[in-house]
């Protein structure tokens, strides 16, 4: 079986790595303890730290549900992630935007950041927090790699269909044309 590859431009900067993508995640996960941290907490510095690991957990390749709701679900599944709508309501109020995850111990909410991607359940599909917004099924790759051969790269600059020449074969331009119009439908060429 072939190995795909994906060289992955979801940040606008270059190829990123997966260990880029996992170091992005683990500042933030360092970023916010350090905002929530007190003198105090540091007395229990096993509760920050199983804190960090349900996050860890739930935001490294997780699940999310489908849709964006504003009342938590009667029986949330544990681990699970949901899309906080606006004017949320129950135990989700004050919460608009954030993502909820649902622990044994009660909600965590996690405001999303830049790059965060999760699977959403049903549909499979990857959901990204690019931009500002949650985006579904888009994929950001500089190019596509099968054992390490290219076989999709940059959109390519327009081919023009057959005209012209001392011998027209109808049925070769239809061809031709069909083939130019199936690249072009793809995003292949302009």
């Amino acid at each position: 079986m072939a190995r795909i590859e994906r060289h992955v431009d979801c940040y606008g900067c270059g190829v990123l790595e997966p260990v880029a993508v996992a170091r992005r995640f683990v500042n933030y996960i360092i970023a916010t303890y350090r905002e929530q941290s007190s003198i105090a907490g540091q007395i229990d510095k096993e509760i920050t730290h199983n804190e960090a690991l349900i996050l860890l957990d739930a935001l490294t390749d997780g699940s999310l549900a489908a849709g964006v709701g504003a009342v938590p679900p009667s029986s949330p599944t544990a681990g699970l992630c949901y899309r906080v709508g606006t004017s949320a309501t129950g135990g989700w109020a004050g919460m608009d935007g954030k993502l909820a995850i649902s622990t044994a111990g009660g909600w965590r909410f996690v405001t999303p950041f830049e790059g965060l991607q999760l699977t959403e359940q049903g549909s499979g599909l990857a959901v990204r927090y690019f931009g500002g917004q949650w985006e579904s099924g888009i994929e950001r790759a500089s190019e596509l790699r099968v054992a390490g051969i290219k076989v999709v790269g940059a959109r390519s600059a327009s081919i023009a269909g057959p005209a012209g020449g001392s011998v027209v074969d109808n049925e070769a331009r239809a061809t031709v044309d069909a083939i130019l119009a199936a690249m072009r439908g793809h995003g292949l060429i302009a």
